[in-house]
């Protein structure tokens, strides 16, 4: 059996003596007497199960002085098992599945580092036209007003007042900046 299927645990840093994780991604709780309202004692030790957040990571709710605090497992993980030389903020999937906490599975990185990671395996894909959060124009508009622009010789300013756009948009129009996907009629 190689290291990575053998369950090792290690106490999570900052809650230690209370809680470890291991090496297969599971929580347990270590233990310990504790006081109820009413005086009386019980002895506490359990594994316990992980949350799923709504972005796919899976989490663990840790508790000292009933104060809770939720940390995600890939990260307990990380601080735990892999050493981090450099410093980097942040740890990786680098299979990009959100959930696969396996210690070959995860990196420290840099944010740039997983920006890159996500967009290079098209977990992050940007955003065009009208999906974009903050547009204010959809597609059929742009073909429209590009149409305006050429067959009427409408003026910038005169196209984004119609449209209740600054200039800037209509210039990022044109220059291919925004709504590129849209190729068919330039501005």
């Amino acid at each position: 059996m190689d290291i990575l299927t053998k369950e090792i645990w290690k106490d999570i840093i900052g809650f230690e003596g209370y809680y470890q994780i291991s090496t297969l991604g599971n929580v347990r709780s270590l233990d310990r007497v504790v006081t109820h309202k009413r005086g009386s004692r019980t002895v506490r030790k359990q594994n316990m199960t992980p949350c799923a957040s709504t972005f796919g990571y899976t989490f663990f709710c840790l508790r000292i002085n009933s104060i809770p605090k939720n940390f995600k497992t890939h990260r307990l993980i990380a601080q735990a098992f892999i050493p981090n030389p450099e410093n980097k903020p942040q740890v990786n999937h680098i299979n990009g599945i959100k959930n696969d906490n396996r210690i070959e599975n995860l990196e420290w990185c840099t944010n740039s580092e997983n920006q890159i990671h996500a967009y290079s395996l098209g977990l992050n894909i940007a955003a065009k036209g009208i999906n974009k959060f903050n547009s204010k124009l959809t597609d059929q508009i742009v073909l429209e007003a590009k149409q305006k622009h050429i067959n009427e010789n409408i003026s910038f300013a005169k196209l984004a007042k119609e449209y209740n756009v600054s200039k800037s948009a209509i210039r990022h129009i044109r220059s291919g900046n925004s709504w590129r996907h849209l190729t068919g009629i330039p501005i």
